[in-house]
Order: C-alpha cells, then sequence, then structure tokens
C-alpha cells in the first residue's frame, strides 16, 4: 500500500492570545516611556537615581528600554519595576501589570520527562566499610567528651565548640565577597517596626535580617562592602527605615566585610 509521510504542523495561535499579546506589548511600551518621560521631566539622571534606590544603572537601562530580559530573574524585574515606579510618582502596581510575560530562569526546574516518579533504590552498602566508619565515629565521639577532661590543653572550657561560618551573597548582581567570623558578628535584633514600613536593619547580623524578611514578602538584595562597623553587620539600607514597603518590594541591604 502506498502511503505518504504526513507532518504535524505547528496549532494555530489563538486569535484571543495574540490580542492580548499585543495589548501587553502596546502597555509595556506606554509603561517604559512614562518612566523615561518623567525621569527626564524631573531631570534626574540614571546616577541620581542609582544613588535614591540602589538599584544597578544597568537594570535602570534595561526598565526603560523595555529589556526586562537582562535582569536576572523575573522576582527581581517586578521588585525594580515597582521601587523604580514609586520612586519616580508613579502606580506600582500599573507598572507590574503592564510588564510582559516573563520565562522562569533556567536551571530551576528539571526538563519534562526527567522528573522521578518513584524513589530511588538504596545503594548497596559495604558492611566492612560502614563498620569501620562507625567505629571513627565511636572513637570521635570519645576523644571529643574525654579529651578535654583528660588534659585537652588550651584556654577552652570543657564541651566549647568554635565553629567557623562562611556566608556569601548570592543574590545576582552583586558583590560576593566572603566574611569569616568565629561568633555570630551582633546579637542585635530589629527594632519595632509598624506593618507596611521598611524596618530599621542597621546594626544587625545578615541572619537576623533574613529571618526578619522571611515573614515580610520583600524581595533582599545584600550587598558586601566594607565599613568600619564588625564584619557581617547591616551598616546601610535602602529605602531607610520607616519608608512605606508592599510586598515584592526590593529592599538592599549592605553587609559590611570589616574595614
Amino acid at each position: 500500500m502506498n502511503w505518504r509521510p504526513t507532518f504535524l504542523k505547528d496549532p494555530e495561535p489563538d486569535p484571543a492570545e495574540l490580542e492580548a499579546e499585543a495589548e501587553r506589548a502596546k502597555a509595556t511600551a506606554a509603561m517604559v516611556r512614562r518612566f523615561r518621560d518623567t525621569r527626564v521631566l524631573a531631570g534626574l539622571s540614571f546616577a541620581d537615581v542609582e544613588r535614591d534606590t540602589r538599584i544597578n544603572r544597568a537594570y535602570l537601562e534595561a526598565i526603560e528600554d523595555g529589556r526586562f530580559g537582562d535582569i536576572p530573574a523575573p522576582i527581581y524585574a517586578r521588585g525594580f519595576v515597582r521601587s523604580y515606579a514609586r520612586y519616580l510618582g508613579l502606580n506600582p502596581e500599573e507598572a507590574v501589570a503592564a510588564m510582559p510575560k516573563l520565562p522562569p530562569p533556567l536551571g530551576l526546574e528539571p526538563m519534562a520527562g526527567l522528573r522521578r516518579t518513584v524513589a530511588p533504590a538504596l545503594p548497596a552498602v559495604n558492611l566492612p566499610v560502614a563498620g569501620g566508619i562507625a567505629a571513627a565515629l565511636l572513637l570521635a565521639i570519645v576523644a571529643y567528651l574525654f579529651l578535654p577532661i583528660f588534659g585537652g590543653g588550651g584556654d577552652e572550657p570543657a564541651g566549647t565548640v568554635t565553629a567557623t561560618a562562611s556566608v556569601t551573597s548570592t543574590v545576582p548582581g552583586t558583590s560576593t565577597a566572603t566574611t569569616e567570623a568565629g561568633v555570630p558578628p551582633t546579637t542585635a535584633t530589629v527594632p519595632p517596626f509598624n506593618e507596611g514600613t521598611a524596618p530599621d536593619f542597621t546594626g544587625v547580623s545578615r541572619a537576623t535580617a533574613q529571618a526578619t524578611i522571611a515573614n515580610l514578602d520583600l524581595t533582599p538584595l545584600f550587598v558586601d562592602a566594607a565599613s568600619e562597623v564588625p564584619a557581617g553587620t547591616i551598616f546601610d539600607q535602602s529605602p531607610s527605615p520607616g519608608t512605606e514597603v508592599e510586598a515584592g518590594d526590593v529592599i538592599t541591604l549592605f553587609v559590611s566585610t570589616g574595614p
């Protein structure tokens, strides 16, 4: 029997979706023009805006050019747009709504078909090796418990363990300087603040700030920089304490790496 191969064709685009995309493109173009016109009318340069908002100039230019894909991740793009709009006196929610749909960052989701559907089988255990590991662990525990009692030497009191922590900024576009300290740099806590306003993070540790921000639905942006305050301590922030903030806003925290 004679037959001819047929090839699947891409489905015809939905006219409604095409119309919606066209409308969104118009809204995006109008929004970025409004950003540029408002900034220019106010006599502000990119350097002025960068200084006041702590948003990298490259990202400010990307917003005004409509190049939202140049910003590392959608959550930061929305946060920067919201903060920039509020700074210029524009409606931040309207600005975010006018943004184009942004693809998720690469590497966050596994490729289709590669997700595990069953639990992986446990690897075979080499009994002699496992026994050796268990014995080594037992010896380590005994040494930890009894060496301080039978003359471990040194000035540390018995049972004291000094841990060294390494903290690195992981936000795209910021410094990745590492600060090391044997103890937390500060035990200060975040003072009370009104709901809907930026807390005062100056003087607290990065970990303390992260714990507070986790409950506020804000987008943290940590920047490591040299300062006279102890390493690992926040010495500046933007927006300033008491400034009105909304869910998703970017708050930039400057963390000391020491003098």
